[in-house]
């Protein structure tokens, strides 16, 4: 209740309301891409405080997915129990989206359309991560950096463009050059997950 706590005040702070609270995950829908990646980064900030969210002495791992698209929002059920929903498939996406932070270790993930329609002037920092298969539709994603703190976050800034360097290269089947790529990046920021994964994919293929 303490982390559902943080996370839905976190979404009201950022123009944002709660469609339903899924277990320990929450369905979250704001008007535009700008709220919804504030939101993200207020939540990934709050979580660094583990005296404010935590399972006993260990911070909380969470994981984020961000999606833009259009939505159908109305009542659902029967006449003895009604409730107000959202039904999308930008909704079953941003869904699967977010689980891929777990294979990913990664915290915060978003969509090439989500990147589309922020304003040039909104200041984020991002990287991109790689185009993943999602209902057989390729799906180019991209990590908030913003999520991270202090030096942890500069480190992640420093090593963009290294990272979207090996990234690519993995992406043309290039795993050597990948390979060295992702390690230089871990040479600067050791705790990388992301290249953690790619390092592991290229061993195998």
């Amino acid at each position: 209740n303490s982390y559902l706590s943080v996370v839905g005040e976190c979404v009201r702070n950022n123009k944002g309301f709660i469609d339903k609270f899924l277990g320990d995950g929450v369905l979250a829908v704001f008007l535009n891409e700008t709220d919804a990646l504030k939101c993200s980064t207020e939540i990934a900030q709050k979580f660094e405080n583990i005296n404010l969210v935590s399972i006993g002495n260990e911070k909380i791992k969470y994981g984020i997915g961000i999606h833009s698209g259009k939505v159908v929002i109305g009542i659902v059920g029967e006449k003895e129990r009604l409730t107000p929903t959202i039904i999308s498939d930008s909704v079953n996406l941003a869904s699967k989206i977010e689980h891929l932070n777990r294979i990913f270790l990664s915290n915060i993930l978003f969509t090439k359309e989500v990147l589309n329609n922020i304003p040039r002037d909104f200041e984020l920092n991002y990287r991109y991560v790689g185009t993943v298969n999602i209902d057989d539709i390729g799906v180019s994603l991209f990590e908030n950096l913003d999520g991270y703190a202090g030096s942890n976050k500069t480190a992640y800034i420093k090593t963009k463009l290294i990272f979207e360097s090996a990234v690519r290269k993995f992406e043309e089947k290039d795993y050597k050059e990948a390979r060295k790529l992702f390690l230089n990046v871990l040479k600067i920021n050791e705790d990388d997950n992301l290249s953690k994964f790619y390092l592991k994919k290229c061993k195998i293929v």
